[in-house]
């Protein structure tokens, strides 16, 4: 495994919970997801990014963006739930701390892991 693409793709989840962190993003009120100008803003922060010049996308058009999303929750780094002003937020659990904790490889392995394991694919794709 090539320990550069190891290093961007922690990098990227790192500054997804950042962001999450620091920007505290509403999440949309009828899908429960970052809104356009949020996921804009992230896409930018990322070394995966989606080329794009305008917040016109919604997160299930920022496909790293919405897999991290998913990753988190299914991971249960977060969980969605009201911020204090009463609107959808991720809201940071417990376990976060524990990986924030990680070395590098163990943070990538992490989603990894949930990924094959609690990913619901056919819920994702049922298309």
């Amino acid at each position: 495994m090539d320990k550069k693409f190891i290093e961007k793709c922690v990098n990227d989840f790192n500054k997804f919970i950042e962001f999450n962190e620091t920007e505290k993003p509403t999440l949309s009120a009828k899908v429960e997801v970052f809104g356009k100008k949020d996921c804009f803003k992230l896409n930018s922060l990322l070394g995966y990014q989606k080329p794009v010049s305008a917040p016109n996308y919604n997160q299930e058009q920022y496909p790293i963006i919405d897999l991290m999303f998913e990753l988190a929750l299914q991971g249960k780094l977060y969980y969605k739930g009201n911020d204090a002003k009463g609107k959808p937020a991720l809201l940071k659990a417990p376990r976060l701390d524990y990986y924030v904790e990680l070395n590098n490889f163990e943070k990538y392995v992490f989603p990894l892991q949930t990924y094959w394991t609690k990913y619901e694919f056919m819920k994702k794709f049922d298309r």
